[in-house]
């Protein structure tokens, strides 16, 4: 009975040591898989700031680009008002010398010298609302060009 309770203790104490080692080997993979699901989370919380972030840019980047288009419409009709008013105040000009001309010869330069100040005038204007409208597109839409560049080039250096 000696010899079978010494084997019945063998078999119970290599029993033991494999559930030990078992246990042991089961914690650490646990705790790695631990590991691994806290670095997962981690990724997946840096990749939402940086979303969130990214969000917070292009819609401040929207209103910026709203508010500038605005302003620029608004300098836009100024000066189309302005070139409109000064037609009209120079037709009425150009009426009243055109009754006061004294000869067909006087009328013909009134009316070339007219024709020539219009001209030169919506030449101007158009080059003044040409400038005004390239101004405000780069001013409304650069800080968006700028936001989604930086936001590609972190995309590109975390897949790198």
């Amino acid at each position: 009975m000696d010899r079978q309770d010494i084997g019945l203790k063998a078999a119970i104490k290599n029993a033991s040591t494999l559930v030990q080692e078992t246990a042991s080997k089961s914690e650490a993979a646990a705790l790695e898989a631990v590991e691994r699901v806290e670095a997962t989370f981690a990724g997946a919380q840096a990749k939402w700031n940086d979303a969130r972030d990214l969000g917070s840019e292009v819609i401040e980047d929207l209103g910026h680009a709203g508010r500038t288009t605005l302003n620029g419409v608004s300098e836009y009709s100024n000066v189309l008002g302005r070139y409109g008013k000064d037609a009209l105040t120079d037709t009425v000009e150009f009426g009243r010398q055109s009754f006061q001309a004294k000869s067909v010869k006087e009328l013909v330069e009134l009316n070339v010298a007219y024709m020539s100040k219009r001209s030169q005038a919506m030449f101007a204007s158009v080059n003044e609302l040409n400038a005004i409208a390239q101004a405000k597109t780069v001013a409304a839409w650069s800080p968006l060009g700028e936001t989604l560049r930086k936001a590609g080039e972190k995309t590109s250096q975390a897949t790198a």
